[in-house]
């Protein structure tokens, strides 16, 4: 394979790559009298409640993922009483 069609393969496979990365912000969150272990345990659970099995097919090939629905995680972080700091 010439050089320059390697080159040219490989930089569409970058391209390709970084398009399927989704890049994950961190959240602080904030509670008035809050311990790291109760904002530990809260994440914890709140992950847990939030997360749903994704399955996925192309090709005869089924794959089932867990995904985590990241607005119904805001709002269970929410209803215990925590707020999103703005970073």
């Amino acid at each position: 394979m010439p050089a320059k069609l390697r080159a040219g393969l490989s930089i569409i496979a970058l391209v390709a790559l970084a398009g399927c990365v989704t890049p994950i912000t961190p959240i602080v969150w904030m509670k008035d009298g809050m311990t790291e272990e109760a904002l530990r345990r809260d994440r914890y659970e709140c992950i847990r409640e939030a997360t749903y099995p994704a399955t996925f097919g192309t090709g005869g090939i089924i794959t089932t993922r867990l995904r985590v629905d990241e607005a119904l995680y805001r709002l269970c972080m929410q209803a215990r009483g925590y707020a999103e700091q703005k970073n």
